[in-house]
C-alpha cells in the first residue's frame, strides 16, 4: 500500500495540540502553519518505509513519564506509564492500523469492546449489566451469575512480539505489512522523562508502547485467543484492552450442598452454611484455561487483582471457593469495573453513589483554592466542568435509569455546592434566604445534572 499528498495532509490538520512534545517534533505552531510544506516529504518517507518494509528507528522510541496509581509508592508496577511519541510516527501508524483493521475485520473477536471506532467502556459497561440482568431473570429467585474478573500484571510490556506477529499472520495481515509490523515491534527503545530530567535510552526486549494506535492494536490481536479453549458463550464475554470479565450462569435449584467439616475445617464457611461447589461450575474451568493461556503466552496473571462477585436476588446465603494460579482469589461483594462499581444486585447502585460523592467531594477543595487565588468566574467553571463534572458524568448511561430519588438528589447537591463556592458572595438567594439553585444555574449558563443525564442517555440509545 501506498499513502496520497491528501491523505497526509488531512492528517496532519488533525493532529492534536498536546502539552508534552516529543524531542524530534517540531512545534505545533510551526507544524500547522507549514503543514502543506511538509506533506510531500513526509509521503515521500512514508512510501519509501511501506517500499522497504522498515519502521523509522527514531519514531520506536519512547519518552516515558512515570505517574503514581497509588498516593504511597512502594514498587515500580505502583506507577504507570505515560508514553509520549513523535507526532510524524503516530501518523504512520495510523495509516498502519487502518489497513490492518481492513485485514483483520472479519476475525475480530465481537467480546473485545477497546480500540474500536465509536465505542467506548460505557457501550460495555451497558451489555455487561444488561446480560447479568437478563441472566438474572432466567429462573427469579433462585439465579445466580457467576462473573469472573481477570487482571494481568505489565500485560502490555510482557508481550512476546514473536507470538504478536504469529497472530496477526493467523487473522489474515496482507504480506506486504508483515515487515514492517515486525519492525516496529523490535528494537524498540526507551527514555525516562522526571522532574524535567532525561535519562537513557535503554533498548526494550518486548512489548509495546500502550498509547499507540499500533501498540493497542498489537495487544488485543495477541490476546484475542484467550477465552478460545472455554466453553463458553461469545455473549457472556467482555472484554476491554486488558481488562476481561467472564460471566456464568447457575441455577441453585440441587446445587447447593452441606459443607463436610469433617474432611476439612474451612475459616471462610459458617456451621450451617451451605456450600457451592467449583466442580459443579464452568467457572473454575475458565480459571484454569485463562492460566493455561497465560502460561502459553509468556504474560502473567495479578492475583491480587483477579476477582469474581456473585451476582443473585435470593435471600439464601451460601460459600464458595474457587482457585487460580494454584491459590484462592478474593469474593467480592462489589467491584470496580472500568471505573464504575457494580454490586451484588447490578440493578442497585448505592455503592457506586458513594464513590461518586466521595471522589467529587475531595476535588471539591480545588475549586475552594482557586477561587481564593482570585481566579475568575469563567476560569472557575471551565476547571468545573473540565475535571468536578465529568468525574460526576463519567458512564452515567450505564447506571442513570436505576438511580433511587435519595441518589438523584445526593449527586445533584454537588452541583449546588460546586456552584456555592465558585459564587461566593454572589450566591442568589430565595425569599427565606436558602440557595436559589435555578437562579444559579441561569447564571452560570448551566444545566442540572439530571437534565444533562437524560440528554446523555437519549443520545447513547
Amino acid at each position: 500500500p501506498q499513502v496520497g499528498e491528501m491523505e497526509v495532509w488531512g492528517k496532519l490538520k488533525k493532529l492534536k495540540k498536546t502539552k508534552s512534545m516529543f524531542p524530534i517534533d517540531l512545534p505545533e505552531k510551526i507544524r500547522k502553519e507549514f503543514s502543506l510544506e511538509l506533506t510531500t516529504p513526509l509521503v515521500n518517507i512514508y512510501n519509501c518505509c511501506l517500499n522497504q518494509g522498515v519502521f523509522p528507528t527514531i519514531w520506536k522510541e519512547e519518552l516515558v513519564t512515570p505517574v503514581p496509581k497509588k498516593e504511597y509508592l512502594k514498587e515500580i508496577k505502583d506507577t504507570r506509564k505515560i508514553t509520549c511519541l513523535s507526532d510524524f510516527g503516530k501518523i504512520y501508524e495510523g495509516f498502519l492500523k487502518t489497513w490492518i483493521l481492513e485485514d483483520i475485520s472479519k476475525k475480530e473477536s465481537f467480546s473485545q469492546f477497546g480500540g474500536k471506532k465509536g465505542i467506548g467502556s460505557e457501550h460495555m459497561l451497558v451489555c455487561m449489566v444488561d446480560r447479568i440482568l437478563k441472566l438474572l431473570n432466567t429462573k427469579e429467585g433462585r439465579a445466580l451469575v457467576v462473573r469472573s474478573q481477570y487482571d494481568w500484571s505489565g500485560a502490555f510490556d510482557r508481550q512476546d512480539p514473536t507470538k504478536t506477529v504469529s497472530k496477526f499472520i493467523s487473522m489474515g495481515i496482507r504480506s506486504s505489512l508483515i515487515p514492517v509490523l515486525i519492525d516496529f515491534l523490535s528494537g524498540r527503545s526507551m527514555r525516562l522523562k522526571f522532574n524535567g530530567k532525561q535519562a537513557g535510552p535503554w533498548p526494550l526486549v518486548g512489548g509495546s508502547p500502550q498509547g499507540s494506535y499500533m501498540g493497542q492494536l498489537a495487544y488485543t490481536t495477541g490476546s484475542y485467543d484467550n477465552t478460545e479453549q472455554l466453553d463458553i458463550d461469545e455473549e457472556d464475554k467482555f472484554q476491554y484492552i486488558d481488562d476481561l470479565d467472564l460471566l456464568e450462569l447457575i441455577i441453585l435449584t440441587d446445587v447447593l450442598v452441606e459443607y463436610d467439616f469433617r474432611a476439612h475445617v474451612a475459616s471462610d464457611i459458617g456451621l450451617g452454611q451451605r456450600f457451592l461447589p467449583p466442580s459443579a461450575t464452568k467457572t473454575q474451568s475458565y480459571h484454569q484455561g485463562i492460566s493455561d493461556w497465560t502460561q502459553l503466552n509468556l504474560q502473567k496473571l495479578n492475583s491480587d487483582k483477579s476477582k469474581y462477585i456473585l451476582h443473585t436476588r435470593t435471600k439464601e446465603t451460601f460459600a464458595t471457593r474457587f482457585t487460580l494460579d494454584g491459590s484462592h482469589i478474593n469474593r467480592e461483594t462489589a467491584t470496580k469495573s472500568l471505573g464504575v462499581w457494580i454490586g451484588e444486585d447490578p440493578s442497585c447502585w448505592d455503592i457506586n453513589t458513594k464513590q461518586i460523592m466521595k471522589r467529587t467531594y475531595a476535588s471539591m477543595s480545588m475549586l475552594t483554592k482557586l477561587k481564593y487565588a482570585g481566579l475568575s468566574r469563567t476560569k472557575l467553571l471551565h476547571i468545573y466542568a473540565l475535571h468536578v463534572r465529568s468525574s460526576m458524568e463519567y458512564c452515567s448511561v450505564v447506571w442513570h435509569d436505576n438511580l433511587t430519588q435519595a441518589q438523584t438528589n445526593a449527586i445533584e447537591r454537588l452541583q449546588i455546592v460546586a456552584l456555592k463556592i465558585i459564587l461566593g458572595s454572589d450566591c442568589p438567594r430565595l425569599e427565606d434566604g436558602h440557595f436559589n439553585y435555578k437562579e444559579a444555574l441561569t447564571i452560570c449558563k448551566l444545566d442540572s445534572l439530571f437534565s444533562r443525564r437524560e440528554k446523555r442517555v437519549l443520545d447513547f440509545g
